[in-house]
């Protein structure tokens, strides 16, 4: 009995405390999620370095941002991702969309980023899409908002304008 004494104790005191197990604490995001500015361009053939930079300089403004670029022109694992995305041109998307609403003084501003900047969108529409991205004010939207107030005119003048440019400097590529 002297010896089953103590591990009576011993089993009482287990009983009474339980058995503690540690808990495994899962640290949880603080603040908003991060926006996703995903890029299917052609970085291998230069063309677009401006629209890179400018890109960088927003990741540089908003740490949230996460910038992520497709090179279709690589031939390779970017073409194929281009490819598979059903996308026939340049495109970026924000939070999966290419295009978006936004407000903007008053209104509500409509983009799609499609093409090269200069066509129907410039860099300063992609950082108001993206300073709205920031504070949740993003939506997407469809093709028919973002062309209103496009005119066709517009779109064929800023087409001639592109190919001006580029002819110029195929001339100018070709003196050495």
């Amino acid at each position: 009995m002297h010896r089953l004494f103590p591990a009576l104790i011993v089993a009482l005191l287990i009983s009474l405390t339980g058995c503690q197990q540690a808990k495994t604490v899962v640290p949880v995001p603080s603040g908003p999620p991060p926006v996703q500015l995903r890029a299917y361009i052609n970085v291998s053939s230069g063309c677009q370095q401006a629209t890179i930079d400018f890109m960088q300089g927003l990741k540089q403004k908003y740490p949230r941002l996460q910038v992520e670029l497709v090179d279709f022109g690589d031939g390779g694992a970017g073409l194929d991702r281009w490819q598979q995305s059903g996308y026939k041109c340049m495109t970026l998307e924000i939070d999966g969309h290419s295009v978006v609403k936004f407000p903007l003084n008053g209104k509500t501003k409509a983009v799609a980023f499609h093409m090269p900047a200069g066509f129907s969108w410039e860099h300063e529409d992609l950082a108001q899409a993206v300073a709205a991205a920031m504070s949740g004010k993003l939506q997407p939207a469809t093709e028919e908002e973002a062309m209103e107030g496009v005119s066709p005119e517009q779109m064929k003048a800023k087409v001639e304008e592109l190919k001006k440019a580029k002819a110029g400097k195929l001339k100018t590529a070709g003196k050495k």
